[in-house]
C-alpha cells in the first residue's frame, strides 16, 4: 500500500513538471547573440537562436522598441520559428542605419512580452 502511494506521488510530480515545461522557453531556446553586419546601405540585423533541448522546438519571437532606432524590421512578430534539437540558426530580423544594435543594447526576454522602452526581443510559447 505504501509503495502505491509513493508511485502515485512520483507520477503526479513528473506530470506536473512536464506540464510546467509546455510553452516555457527560458533555458530551452536561447538568443545567444544579436549583431550587425555591413550591408550595401547601412546594416543588416541578425540574432543567433539556439535550441538547448534534445527535441526540435518552435518558438514565437516578438520585436519591440526599435522604432526610434532607424531600424526596419522584416516582421514585428515571427510565429512558430522552428529550431532543430541541439542546433542554432542565424535569423535576419531587419535592416537600418544604427550600428549599435547588439547583444549589449537589446533586451532579451523569455516568457514575457517585449517592452517598448528599449529595443527588445521576446521569445515565448516554446513547443
Amino acid at each position: 500500500m505504501r509503495r502505491t502511494k509513493m508511485s502515485f506521488a512520483l507520477l503526479a510530480l513528473a506530470c506536473g513538471t512536464a506540464a510546467a515545461q509546455g510553452g516555457r522557453c527560458k533555458s530551452r531556446v536561447m538568443v545567444d547573440s544579436v549583431f550587425t553586419a555591413p550591408a550595401v546601405k547601412g546594416y543588416d540585423y541578425y540574432l543567433q537562436l539556439r535550441n538547448a533541448t534534445g527535441t526540435a522546438l518552435r518558438a514565437d519571437i516578438t520585436f519591440n522598441g526599435f522604432a526610434g532606432k532607424r531600424v526596419t524590421l522584416t516582421q514585428v512578430q515571427w510565429k512558430a520559428v522552428a529550431t532543430p534539437s541541439r542546433a542554432s540558426q542565424k535569423i535576419k530580423f531587419g535592416k537600418g542605419f544604427d550600428s549599435m544594435i547588439a547583444t549589449d543594447t537589446v533586451r532579451i526576454l523569455y516568457d514575457l512580452p517585449a517592452t517598448t522602452d528599449v529595443p527588445s526581443i521576446s521569445v515565448t510559447n516554446c513547443r
